[in-house]
C-alpha cells in the first residue's frame, strides 16, 4: 500500500463532516415522534444513524489511507458485485416505498443501487483514462459511455427506482460534459433521456398518477387536482412545512408537520423539516454546503495528478450533489416525488457509508501533488 503525499484537503473534509453532524441533529429532531410511537423511545433512529456515521467515518478514513490508484485493479470485481446485487434485489429484495430497493442480511440492509453508483464512477474513471482523447468521437468515446449508462439505468429500473435512475443518468451526463463531449451529442442524449423518463413514468400507473397530480399542483389547477390528493399529499405537506417556517423557522424540535402529517419526514423529506424548524436560513445553509462541495470538489478534480483521479473526484462530487438537488427540488415542489434521500443528512445507512467512502477517496486524491500531469 502506497502512502499519499501531502496533506488532505481540510476544507472539503470540514464540509462533509458538517453535513453529517447537522444530519444527526435533524434526524433526531425529525424522527422523535415516529421513533417513540414505533419503538417507545425517541432515540431509535438517531442511534442507528449515529452508528452508520461511525461506520461511515471508518470508511472515510480507510479510503483516505489507501492509494486511490489501486482502485483501477478492482474495477471489474466492483462492477460484478454491483450487478449481482442489483439482480438479486429484484428477486429477494425488501420492498421499500413500493420498490425492491434493499437486500437484508440479518440486521444489515444494503441498497444495491448505491453500490452500483459507486462502481460506475470508478469504472468510468478508468474508461476515461484510457479513452479520454476519443471523447469527441461518437463511436469510440461517446457511445460506450451511453451504453454503460443505459445498462446501469436498466438495472435500477428493474428495482422500480426511477429516482436513483435519474441520479445515475445525471451524474454520467455531467461527466460527459466535464470530459468535453460534443454539444450535439449531449443534446441528442438529453432528448433521449427526457423521452426515456417520460416513458418510464407513463408505463407505470402509480408514476403516471403521481406525475399528472404533480403537474396540476405545479400549474395551480385546483379543479383537476380532485382525485389526485393521495399522490400529491407528501408534496403539499412538504410545502406547508417549508412555508410555515418563514425566514427563521419555528425553532429546532418544534415542527408540527413531523407529527405524522408529513410521511418520510426523517428520510426523503427531511429538507422540509429543516425549512420548517430553521426557516429560510436553514435551507440556505444546506444548499450552500452542497454548492460549496460542488465548487471545492471540482476544484480538487482539476488539481488531480492524473486523468483517473480527475474523473474519480469529479464523478464522486456529482454523485453527492445531483441527488441532493433532486431531493431539494422534490421537497420544494418543483420536481415529482422520486424517493431519493438527501445525502449525508437523511436517515439512510447505505447512502451515508457509500458517500463517506467517496468523500474519503476525494480527499485521498487531494493529498497528491499534481507534478507531471497526464492531461
Amino acid at each position: 500500500m502506497k502512502r499519499a503525499k501531502g496533506t488532505p484537503d481540510l476544507v472539503f473534509t470540514l464540509l462533509i463532516f458538517t453535513l453529517v453532524l447537522f444530519g444527526l441533529v435533524m434526524i433526531f429532531s425529525a424522527s422523535q415522534y415516529t421513533s417513540y410511537v414505533q419503538y417507545n423511545t425517541v432515540w431509535y433512529y438517531f442511534k442507528k444513524q449515529l452508528l452508520w456515521s461511525v461506520f461511515g467515518t471508518i470508511a472515510f478514513l480507510l479510503a483516505l489511507a489507501y492509494d486511490y490508484r489501486e482502485l483501477r485493479r478492482y474495477t471489474g470485481p466492483l462492477i460484478l458485485i454491483a450487478v449481482i446485487l442489483c439482480i438479486l434485489v429484484v428477486f429477494i429484495g425488501v420492498e421499500v416505498k413500493g420498490a425492491q430497493r434493499q437486500l437484508r442480511f440479518g440486521w444489515l440492509n444494503i441498497s444495491p443501487s448505491e453500490v452500483l453508483k459507486f462502481a460506475i464512477i470508478v469504472f468510468l474513471a478508468k474508461h476515461f483514462q484510457k479513452n479520454y482523447q476519443y471523447i469527441t468521437d461518437f463511436k469510440k468515446g461517446f457511445l460506450p459511455v451511453v451504453i454503460i449508462m443505459a445498462l446501469a439505468d436498466l438495472l435500477v429500473l428493474l428495482q422500480k427506482d426511477l429516482g436513483t435512475t435519474l441520479a445515475i443518468s445525471g451524474t454520467i451526463f455531467a461527466l460527459l460534459m466535464i470530459a468535453g463531449a460534443r454539444p450535439s451529442h449531449l443534446t441528442g442524449l438529453g432528448i433521449l433521456g427526457i423521452l426515456g423518463v417520460l416513458g418510464a413514468i407513463f408505463l407505470e400507473e402509480y408514476r403516471r398518477k403521481r406525475f399528472i397530480g404533480f403537474w396540476y399542483l405545479l400549474i395551480g389547477d385546483e379543479n383537476k387536482l380532485k382525485g389526485y390528493e393521495a399522490v400529491i399529499y407528501q408534496v403539499k405537506q412538504s410545502l406547508y412545512a417549508i412555508g410555515s417556517g418563514g425566514i427563521f423557522g419555528v425553532g429546532l424540535g418544534r415542527s408540527h408537520q413531523k407529527m405524522f402529517y408529513l410521511p418520510e419526514q426523517h428520510t426523503d423529506f427531511i429538507f422540509a423539516i429543516i425549512g420548517e424548524e430553521l426557516g429560510l436560513v436553514g435551507t440556505i445553509f444546506v444548499v450552500s454546503l452542497f454548492l460549496a462541495i460542488l465548487y471545492r470538489g471540482l476544484k480538487l478534480a482539476h488539481r488531480a495528478p492524473d486523468v483517473f483521479g480527475f474523473f474519480l473526484v469529479a464523478g464522486f462530487t456529482c454523485m453527492m450533489v445531483i441527488p441532493a438537488l433532486i431531493n431539494i427540488a422534490v421537497a420544494t415542489g418543483v420536481f415529482p416525488v422520486t424517493g431519493i434521500p438527501l445525502p449525508f443528512i437523511s436517515y439512510s445507512g447505505s447512502s451515508l457509508i457509500i458517500n463517506m467512502t467517496a468523500a474519503g477517496i476525494i480527499v485521498n486524491v487531494s493529498c497528491y501533488r499534481r507534478g507531471r500531469s497526464e492531461f
